[in-house]
């Protein structure tokens, strides 16, 4: 089958977020095994439904997604194969990975985590997702079927959600302690309003992690999460550009590239595109150094350029 274009063009850039790591932060050969940490309320224990970009960071500890990013690029992570016919993906899952219980994921968590997508909240952090899945199907206990609205669109990009047990979350009389997990921690202990302590998942089937313990403090609001890393109370803190200034200036400080980036799309339905001169011309003289110094160039930086995305 011929080549088709279904993306004209994509330009974005990535703003750089900064980790601000106290001097008791491990370094190499250190011996510390606890890290502490903090967030900042409302607690939501289901990533899906979750509206707090501070408590995801937290749920990226306990529950892995279908789909990670390496080098900007997916890459599967609980998935063994996706194959792609038209707007329907076909996928299987692999068979070891496993919840904190010992039980197998399967692809019932998988369609019900499609489910929570579907049903949240427009605010949530994994709405987006749900936005272009029509539907999903289960084929066996490790394979389903998804199929999306457009296949005009990378969707593997989407598969990047967290997948939940169905079996804890369906249950209506949901017990926090029992929260099961196939991410590199697990919950051990949670006090309302207080803490949340994070112990290593022994059926974790990553690379192992250097803490056994992670402390979380919850916290009302950013200031106070500032004000608890100064005092030494919190190991590791994220922020940005506008609150550099308030924090002690022997903190390590660390600066990372994140998803949160901003896209220039051409539309691929407009046949103006397509004549490549046209399309060429207007490619090169978009200023993208001008638009990351504009945009604060301490912050940003050019991810990359996709001149062409094709599908067959």
């Amino acid at each position: 089958m011929a080549r088709k274009k279904f993306l004209t063009y994509i330009l974005f850039f990535v703003l750089l977020l900064c980790f601000y790591m106290k001097n008791i932060f491990p370094q190499q050969n250190s011996t510390q095994k606890n890290l502490n940490l903090a967030v900042v309320i409302p607690v939501n224990f289901n990533p899906l439904l979750n509206q707090n970009p501070d408590m995801d960071n937290i749920l990226k500890l306990i529950f892995e997604p279908m789909i990670k990013f390496q080098n900007e690029k997916p890459i599967n992570n609980l998935v063994s194969e996706i194959n792609f016919d038209g707007n329907v993906a076909n996928i299987t899952l692999r068979q070891d990975i496993f919840w904190s219980d010992k039980t197998n994921l399967t692809a019932d968590d998988v369609l019900f985590s499609i489910q929570q997508i579907k049903f949240s909240d427009p605010n949530s952090i994994y709405y987006v997702s749900g936005e272009n899945i029509v539907s999903a199907q289960k084929i066996s206990k490790y394979e389903l079927k998804i199929i999306f609205a457009n296949s005009n669109f990378p969707s593997t990009y989407l598969l990047n959600f967290p997948v939940i047990p169905k079996k804890f979350f369906s249950d209506s009389n949901q017990n926090i302690k029992n929260l099961i997990s196939d991410g590199a921690y697990k919950i051990n202990m949670y006090k309302r309003q207080k803490n949340i302590l994070l112990q290593k998942n022994p059926n974790y089937f990553g690379n192992d992690h250097e803490f056994e313990t992670i402390n979380i403090f919850i916290v009302p609001d950013y200031e106070t999460k500032i004000d608890a890393f100064n005092q030494s109370i919190i190991d590791l803190i994220q922020t940005n550009s506008n609150n550099l200034g308030k924090f002690k200036t022997d903190a390590n400080k660390i600066f990372y590239p994140t998803n949160q980036l901003e896209f220039i799309f051409f539309n691929p339905n407009n046949n103006l595109f397509n004549i490549d001169q046209i399309y060429n011309a207007v490619k090169n003289i978009i200023p993208i150094d001008q638009i990351i110094k504009k945009n604060n160039i301490e912050t940003s930086c050019l991810s990359t350029k996709i001149d062409l995305i094709e599908q067959e």
